[in-house]
């Protein structure tokens, strides 16, 4: 149908409202030796089978949490150069980019409770140096 043929609603002159955009956070999982994310996710078997998804070819996790997703993305490969330097003097082997909704931080910390207990490593931010490193309880 052409627009000609089409009724037009009349302006009520009321925007609708855009939907409220959620604080994204991000920092930097280090870990002292490799571990893929299926080493991860066995890292994590207080949460929902259903709640973890791993993608072994592309090395990705994605957990869905109660307020949205919480991603691992391995950098691994895009760290070379001085990014290379400083993990080696860091002793860091791997290296997961993290992404979370701001109103799941309780459930992302007890997360990374759980990851670094059992497979070490820390947070780190997501700078130039990775400094300053992250307390667990500031995530």
């Amino acid at each position: 149908m052409s627009e000609k043929g089409k009724k037009k609603k009349p302006y009520s002159g009321a925007a609708k409202a855009a939907p409220k955009q959620e604080e994204v956070l991000s920092f930097l999982y280090m870990l002292p030796e490799a571990a893929d994310v299926r080493r991860l996710s066995e890292a994590l078997a207080f949460m929902a089978e259903e709640a973890v998804e791993i993608w072994t070819e592309i090395n990705l996790m994605e957990l869905t949490l109660k307020g949205g997703t919480m991603t691992f993305e391995d950098l691994m490969p895009d760290m070379q150069g001085e990014d290379g330097k400083l993990l080696d003097e860091l002793k860091v082997k791997q290296v997961y980019a993290c992404d979370y909704e701001a109103r799941d931080r309780e459930e992302v910390r007890r997360i990374m409770e759980a990851l670094t207990k059992k497979l070490g490593g820390f947070a780190a931010s997501d700078t130039e140096d990775f400094r300053p490193f992250l307390q667990i309880g500031e995530l």
